[in-house]
């Protein structure tokens, strides 16, 4: 995943223990604690810079622990420490500049302490094992504790009435089990090895420690006031579910650590109602009882703030319900899943979620269903992410993302799905329908996308709106599959073009392109290297409408389908195909052909020189009926350039070409003693064409040929009318099957 933040240990470098040098002592430097009771404790605790040793080496194990020692070690286990910056104190025993002082000044910031009441900290006073006991358990959890408290000591009445509580949290907790005897001994004084023990263990069982422990974890924000400078702190899986009762103000919120749900926060069920004599249930309301976790922001009331997750992950989400349908009676009348599922039901205009992962979670509805929201109107961006242990599941409009985005404010940008996306009719890698005009650009897939139905994506499923967008810089490395019309950035474009996108993940469907499935607008400046296959297929795209057009694209994927199979488009539907290539193989059944199997649209400045097979088969078109100009094929690609060519209208007839020819090393004979070089006429429509290999200029000496050492492209030397010569290149120059290219440039 993009970034995870690890826990940083808090040093007081320069300041330690009266017992602690100036810098920690490593563990080895200990050297009083051999054969004691606690070696190994205090070994572990010293590993751990909770408690460290004097400046001799030694640790004194059975010296009782001062006010100051304990509060020190106290705060070296905190999780989270308060600002001392403007913190005062103001105890009559306590000396500025001594090594406590900063100490003291995080315990009085925390509330641990407020001094001994009469004015005065207690510094050199040797510490209780019940005022411990009360420290200890006001910076630990206690919601729910259950068992046996402190009356199982021996001497519990012992124990001041001020204390009771925290002895008993203790107890409860299991830090604290008495001595042999079963007694606790309330006023006896603390050892430094006990204090060890005690502060070691909690160490190693608290996720949180800190003196706003219990408000943080019943969901209060104990940090932040919502504002951008400010932002509610979210520390934990309650603070998370307390963003709902927040979602339709304009606050801010920041994650501070992974957050991990295990516990169930799905409360929401149908209520019991009398109707006609019976009690059944009320499903005015969606039930999510069937997963772990409510989504926060409804289509009515949609999450109005900003969500920072600074890189941190939330994982363990489980959000599963089923759909309200008003005035049911009985509960079998009611089998519809939830709407508007995700971390988010629904996302405002003004919403934003930035930096933020999803990890090992389950998603599933109806309709609107995403990991990050069901439906955005808002901005999802900052190397947000869904990782690979994600399950998204719905039916129409469901995305790893999002379900779906409507408005002209939604922004998608600089995301990454490594997910499991499931749905039956717009589904996508990103969001499974965008319905606008909003922003989409810099996103990947590496996960699976899978229709039963119609129109995946491994980007976008289907863009239905009315007016014209754009999506840009989008990659594909995921399975994009189903029955479908599937490609490996959009489903279907309607009126979104596509631009330097690139796809070498697997596209399978009953329609399927490398690119899109179909395209009603521009697709320019893309490519695919991944596997296309299909009833129908192409490289680029499956169908390219009249409104579409595929420039400046190529293929170098294999295509495989049955009817209607091209290394472009698998049919051109009056669109365009224009300086486009395909050099890998394109197989199948009738209408097969390199560019396109099937055209009824112009097809210019484009060529062929991978293998094509099929019972009508072209290396260029399988069935033309179109307008073509300036296209070429590699002699031994195909029988012939056409499968099919009844009722062509010719611009300028195909030339079958050799690899020398198309690669520039030889010009092509017009039949009339006067030659030229492919690259010339691919580039009559703009200077877009390029060869693979680089050559020298100026030319050498001789002024006969050119060579490759990586200087930029020249015409030929030799006479450009009456001589086949052309480009001299490097034996170093392996083409392969590419022999020129066009720049992704204007």
């Amino acid at each position: 995943m993009s970034k995870h933040r690890t826990k940083k240990r808090f040093f007081a470098v320069g300041l330690a223990f009266s017992l602690v040098l100036a810098t920690f002592q490593p563990v080895s430097a200990v050297t009083d604690t051999k054969g004691h009771w606690a070696e190994r404790i205090i070994n572990e605790a010293v590993a751990n810079y909770i408690m460290q040793g004097s400046d001799d080496g030694t640790f004194k194990p059975d010296k009782h622990i001062t006010r100051e020692e304990f509060f020190a070690a106290v705060t070296n286990i905190l999780t989270d420490k308060p600002d001392t910056g403007n913190t005062v104190i103001k105890f009559s025993d306590v000396k500025e500049g001594e090594w406590y002082v900063p100490y003291v000044k995080i315990a009085v910031a925390a509330g641990l302490t407020s001094g001994t009441g009469d004015g005065a900290f207690g510094i050199g006073r040797n510490i209780t094992r019940e005022e411990a006991a009360k420290i200890v358990a006001g910076v630990v959890y206690t919601e729910g504790l259950t068992g046996a408290g402190y009356l199982a000591a021996k001497d519990a009445d012992k124990v001041s009435s001020w204390a009771v509580k925290g002895v008993d949290i203790m107890y409860k907790k299991g830090y604290i089990k008495g001595d042999e005897s079963g007694n606790f001994n309330p006023q006896g004084l603390l050892t430094r090895a006990a204090a060890a023990k005690i502060l070691l263990e909690v160490k190693k069982h608290e996720n949180v420690i800190n003196s706003s422990v219990n408000q943080q974890l019943k969901g209060e924000f104990t940090k932040g006031n919502g504002t951008k400078e400010n932002p509610y702190q979210i520390t934990n899986s309650a603070q998370l579910n307390n963003v709902r009762n927040f979602a339709d103000k304009k606050a801010y919120f920041v994650l501070k650590n992974d957050i991990k749900i295990e516990k169930d926060y799905a409360t929401q069920k149908p209520t019991k109602v009398e109707r006609n004599n019976k009690v059944v249930e009320d499903f005015e309301k969606t039930d999510w009882t069937k997963g772990n976790f409510e989504p926060i922001g409804t289509i009515e009331k949609p999450f109005n703030g900003t969500f920072m997750g600074d890189g941190y992950k939330i994982s363990g989400l489980d959000i599963r319900g089923r759909a309200a349908v008003k005035g049911v009676t009985f509960v079998s009348e009611r089998n519809r899943d939830a709407d508007y599922v995700g971390l988010f039901g629904a996302i405002s205009k003004d919403g934003e979620i930035s930096g933020l992962a999803i990890d090992n979670g389950r998603f599933e509805g109806e309709y609107v269903v995403g990991a990050f929201c069901g439906k955005s109107e808002g901005k999802i961006t900052g190397n947000s992410q869904v990782m690979s242990n994600v399950i998204v599941k719905g039916k129409s409009r469901t995305g790893g993302f999002a379900g779906s985005c409507e408005g002209s404010s939604y922004r998608f940008d600089n995301l990454t799905n490594m997910g499991s996306i499931y749905g039956t009719d717009g589904v996508g890698g990103i969001c499974g329908v965008i319905s606008s005009d909003g922003y989409v650009s810099n996103c990947t897939n590496k996960g699976v996308v899978e229709t039963q139905s119609y129109n995946a994506g491994g980007i976008i499923g289907k863009y239905d709106g009315v007016k014209e967008m754009k999506l840009t810089n989008c990659y594909n490395e995921g399975s994009v599959k189903g029955t479908g019309l599937n490609g490996g950035i959009v489903g279907k474009t309607g009126k979104l073009s596509i631009e330097n996108c690139l796809n070498k993940g697997t596209v399978e469907g009953n329609g399927a392109g490398g690119i899109a499935g179909k395209a009603e607008a521009g697709i320019v400046r893309c490519s695919n290297s991944g596997s296309v296959k299909g009833n129908s297929a192409g490289g680029i795209v499956d169908m390219i409408s009249e409104d579409g057009s595929v420039q400046i694209c190529y293929n170098e994927g294999s295509v495989k389908g049955v009817g209607n199979v091209g290394g472009i488009a698998g049919e051109n539907a009056n669109g365009i195909i224009k300086h486009t290539y395909n050099s890998k193989e394109v197989s199948g059944n009738v209408r097969i052909g390199g560019i396109a199997g099937k055209n009824t649209g112009k097809i210019q400045y484009s060529y062929n020189s991978g293998n094509i097979t099929g019972s009508i088969a072209g290396s260029l078109i399988g069935d033309n009926k179109g307008r073509i100009k300036n296209l070429f094929w590699i002699e031994g690609s195909a029988k012939s350039g056409f499968g099919e060519s009844t009722t062509k209208e010719t611009l300028w007839e195909p030339c079958v070409v050799t690899a020398k020819e198309l690669s520039g090393q030889m010009k092509v004979d017009n039949g009339d003693r006067t030659y030229f070089m492919v690259i010339d006429k691919l580039n009559e429509d703009g200077n877009l064409w390029r060869y693979l290999y680089e050559i020298s200029s100026p030319p050498p000496e001789d002024n006969k040929t050119v060579v490759s050492d990586g200087g930029g492209v020249v015409a030929p030397i030799v006479d450009k009318s009456y001589s086949n010569i052309g480009n001299t290149i490097s034996e170093t120059d392996i083409l392969g099957g590419t022999y020129l290219y066009p720049t992704f440039k204007n």
